[in-house]
């Protein structure tokens, strides 16, 4: 519908975005605490004459809105903000000045490329109808800050009719654009396990029940219960048990992350874990206690949206770099209560320079974006947006 007009425009805001970019790689801060990355949206949004909301999300999130040239359909692009406790071990110039934090998930490239995306529609907005609302929201990376702006009504005044999201992943190459239809990434929910031995002197062991390798042999169990026919996936991340070496411990504490995809094989695998850990405990006769932690659901993308930015992104990066994926992810993302509130679609980014051989994956202290990914992604979603706004659709 407008893409030349949306080609012409992103190459004109092409370098304030990486400088955005950069601006706000070097203050990564971590959820719910992303107070100066807020401020900082928030200075952008005003020097372009966008109208925003703040306060959302304990206080960090943003929403903000063009309105088209009429009355029309609403859609939604969220951007997470937040940063990772990682220290950041690239040699950029605009590297972090948080000791300590980075953006090793890639969210200083979501931001850039909402803003974008703005700059785009904002100038744009005489040529369709409707409403584009872009959610910046905290606390992806852990508790789940997309079910608090939900809670709030940021999908509400004017109801979102389609939400619209997606990552940055340097296992594909800058330039591609990769989606899936349905299931495409898991619940990531937490267990934690505490067994209760009996602590004594490690010189005698057999007047105690020793919760170290009683908890050695939970291990060995949990680990076992991951199957890639369910798919499912059960890992143990800490143990923590101990002080002293010659000292048995009382207790011993376990955590660690259950991955699944459906509501069946979630229940499942909270049943399985604590079976496991009640028959190790049950041949040692020792007590344990038992608590699974669940996050967030699985991310399923909606068929005919997915379809729909397929097609959008083909008018602007060609066939060929539209791919798709028949792998599901077991990492997790909270943009899942999104598309489980109105229908939606989240895709994949390519953010590898073609030439670079190094796949330096998300949470690595090394990570970084190729920045032209910036501006491909701008351009499919401004497309898919103004193909959405449009009477035709």
């Amino acid at each position: 519908m407008l893409t030349n007009e949306i080609k012409a425009l992103a190459d004109s805001w092409e370098e304030m975005a990486k400088d955005i970019r950069r601006m706000l790689h070097r203050i990564p801060e971590t959820q719910f605490n992303e107070f100066k990355t807020s401020g900082y949206i928030c200075s952008v949004l005003d020097t372009l004459g966008i109208p925003y909301k703040k306060g959302y999300g304990g206080g960090t999130g943003i929403v903000a809105e063009i309105k088209g040239s009429g009355e029309g359909k609403c859609i939604a692009l969220r951007a997470d903000i937040d940063a990772l406790p990682i220290c950041e071990e690239t040699a950029l110039p605009f590297k972090s000045e948080h000791e300590g934090f980075m953006h090793a998930c890639g969210h200083d490239a979501h931001m850039a490329i909402a803003l974008y995306t703005a700059f785009i529609l904002n100038e744009l907005k005489a040529s369709f109808k409707g409403v584009v609302k872009f959610l910046f929201q905290p606390a992806e990376e852990g508790d789940g800050g997309a079910e608090i702006m939900i809670e709030e009504g940021v999908l509400c005044d004017p109801q979102v009719d389609v939400c619209i999201g997606g990552h940055v992943m340097s296992e594909y190459e800058t330039g591609t654009v990769i989606y899936k239809k349905g299931s495409l990434m898991s619940s990531p929910d937490n267990f934690e396990v505490i067994i209760k031995g009996t602590g004594g002197h490690g010189a005698y062991p057999e007047k105690c029940v020793n919760p170290i390798v009683v908890a050695s042999e939970v291990v060995g169990k949990l680990t076992s219960l991951t199957d890639p026919n369910v798919p499912r996936v059960v890992t143990v991340c800490t143990i923590e048990g101990g002080t002293c070496p010659n000292v048995i411990p009382g207790e011993v504490k376990i955590t660690g992350t259950a991955r699944t995809f459906t509501r069946q094989s979630r229940e499942e695998v909270t049943r399985l874990i604590e079976e496991r850990v009640r028959e190790v405990c049950d041949e040692y006769i020792t007590g344990y206690d038992y608590k699974y932690i669940p996050l967030y659901p699985a991310l399923i993308n909606d068929d005919n949206i997915t379809e729909a930015f397929m097609e959008s992104a083909k008018k602007i990066l060609g066939e060929d770099k539209v791919l798709p994926t028949h792998q599901v992810s077991m990492a997790g993302d909270d943009f899942s209560y999104f598309a489980a509130a109105v229908p939606s679609t989240y895709v994949h980014i390519g953010c590898r320079k073609p030439e670079c051989e190094e796949i330096i994956p998300i949470h690595n202290p090394r990570f970084t974006v190729d920045e032209d990914c910036l501006k491909v992604a701008a351009m499919c979603y401004c497309e898919f947006i103004t193909d959405f706004l449009s009477e035709e659709w």
